[in-house]
Order: C-alpha cells, then structure tokens, then sequence
C-alpha cells in the first residue's frame, strides 16, 4: 500500500522505530527471503529491511522523498540484499577456493573480473564477513585494508582459540 500510494512507513525493527522511505520490494537472488529498499530517515542511509523481521509497521501521512533516482534504478536491477552495487573487493583465491566457491552459492558476491588467482568482486564487508569466514585458507582478502585487517584479527583470535 505504501509503495502503491507513496507514503513512508514507520516500522520497528530490532526493537527501533524508524520512519523509512520505502523503494522496492525484492527477493534475494538464491533466497526466498522478503526485502524492502528503502531510505531510512535514523540512519540517513539506503537500507533493505527483512521483511520477516519487521516487528510493526505503519503507513505513514507523509510522502515518500526520493533521495537518488538513478541509484534506486540501479538496486532494483542489481539487487542484493547486502547493496554490494558499486562496492568492489579484491581477493586472491586458490583452486580449492574457485570449487567452493562454485558450490556456495548463498550470499555469493558478483564476480567482476578475473585476472588468474586474483578476483574483483561486487561485495561490501558486511557480505565479506558473513560469506568469507567459510574459505579459511582459501582466500586471502587483498583490498580494501580494513577488511584484509578485520579477517587477520578475528583468524588471529580464532587462532589462539585453539593453541
């Protein structure tokens, strides 16, 4: 309804209310999973809220603003759940880690190109963290830093766990 008549909703999610300016509503590629795009007003950011995970919502008097135009068009034809559209990583991937990644498939990011062992692919860190964890030493992080340092802390913690 919100969407049909362009009115922002007011959900709670995480136990937060926001008001949200909602854009689309998408399923995941490979999921089954409900999402909304849409541009939340607390965070002052692009979000996709899952649906299954709205505790309330509300339809709002006010109409929805519409913040970007050309990147909303984009999402819609390059969703995810993640927003990895115009996000890149590069990674360095062995033989091991090609076949697992073939297998993987929920969650994968977008491979953009391929240059022997060395990868870019449309990913944000969020969608790093959740989706590279499983590869252990099949894929080293090369970019962006703060990334590469995220895995060598948390696999440095992960490390002493076990010694």
């Amino acid at each position: 309804l919100a969407l049909k008549e362009n009115k922002k909703v007011n959900i709670k999610y995480s136990g937060e209310i926001r008001t949200i300016n909602p854009y689309l509503l998408k399923v995941a590629s490979g999921e089954d999973r409900s999402y909304i795009f849409s541009y939340c007003e607390k965070n002052e950011d692009y979000r996709n809220y899952r649906v299954a995970n709205i505790e309330n919502i509300s339809l709002s008097k006010h109409d929805i603003e519409f913040k970007n135009l050309e990147y909303i068009s984009c999402i819609d034809k390059n969703f995810d759940p993640f927003l990895s559209f115009g996000k890149n990583i590069s990674i360095k991937i062995n033989q091991e880690g090609q076949k697992l990644f073939e297998r993987v498939i929920l969650n994968r990011p977008k491979v953009l190109e391929k240059n022997g062992d060395i990868w870019i692919l449309e990913c944000t860190n969020r969608l790093a963290k959740i989706y590279f964890p499983q590869f252990l030493s099949n894929v080293e992080i090369l970019e962006p830093l703060d990334l590469r340092e995220w895995f060598k802390k948390e696999l440095r913690k992960s490390l002493e766990r076990y010694l």
